[in-house]
């Protein structure tokens, strides 16, 4: 790449210098109408960027899932719940354009009910 390229920030100069590394981990258990999950999602710190580009902090988010079928493993109903982001990490996004203005969610916890007709 010329010398030209990288003084003005060009994309594919950014782009070689982006470096995202995210880790996510799950396990779980399963029976015929409980499922139980948990996921540990892990993004290192950015460091080295692009012109006009900012270090992004790495963050370590911790989610859990739950799923109940009251009828068994053919229910038609399936009642769901999901406790996101649960040590509210502040958590960005490095290749976000929005990353300074729009992190992830914070703690959250989402309930929803499923049914097959």
């Amino acid at each position: 790449m010329s010398d030209q390229a990288r003084k003005t920030g060009s994309l594919a100069y950014r782009a070689s210098k982006a470096s995202v590394a995210a880790v996510r981990k799950a396990g779980g258990a399963n029976s015929a109408s409980i499922d139980l999950r948990g996921e540990i999602e892990h993004a290192l710190s950015q460091k080295k960027v692009g012109f006009n580009e900012l270090p992004t902090d790495g963050y370590t988010q911790y989610n859990l899932y739950a799923t109940f079928r009251p009828m068994g493993s053919d229910s038609p109903i399936s009642l769901r719940l999901a406790a996101l982001n649960i040590s509210n990490e502040d958590a960005r996004l490095h290749t976000s354009f929005l990353k300074d203005v729009a992190p992830l969610p914070g703690r959250n916890i989402k309930i929803s009910v499923d049914g097959k007709f």
